[in-house]
């Protein structure tokens, strides 16, 4: 019966798994037919930006944290006032992250391509929730 349960729930992390990937392999997609890169470009326009998402859902995943600590009815006044700071401590730090990875990414990619990254995080968030609806 264990190795039943245990079976079944190897599998539920193999479908997240595929899931992840799946949707990873998407936004590849969006962004690359948004910023039609050059070889060249896509050489070194890659690594960047998997280094800076990777950051960035760092800094999304420690934000989730603690606002679904917050959830809970034993947190006091003082706890939230300090989670409210680190949450906003934790925007300004994506803020400066976006700030130092425009000029790396400006150093690789043009203006333009640069605003087209940015309508295609849109697009994939939105075709995100689009999914989740569903």
């Amino acid at each position: 019966m264990i190795l039943s349960f245990g079976q079944t729930d190897a599998s539920g992390q193999s479908q997240m798994s595929a899931e992840r990937q799946k949707l990873s392999d998407i936004k590849i997609s969006i962004i690359s037919n948004r910023l039609n890169l050059s070889p060249e470009q896509s050489i070194r326009f890659w690594p960047v930006y998997n280094e800076y998402s990777a950051k960035r859902r760092g800094i999304h995943k420690e934000i989730r944290q603690i606002i679904n600590y917050k959830k809970s009815p034993e947190v006091s006044d003082v706890k939230s006032s300090e989670d409210i700071i680190r949450v906003h401590q934790l925007k300004q730090n994506e803020l400066d992250l976006d700030k130092k990875y425009q000029q790396r990414f400006l150093d690789i990619i043009s203006a333009n391509q640069l605003g087209e990254l940015y309508m295609a995080e849109t697009e994939y968030s939105k075709m995100l929730l689009e999914r989740l609806k569903k």
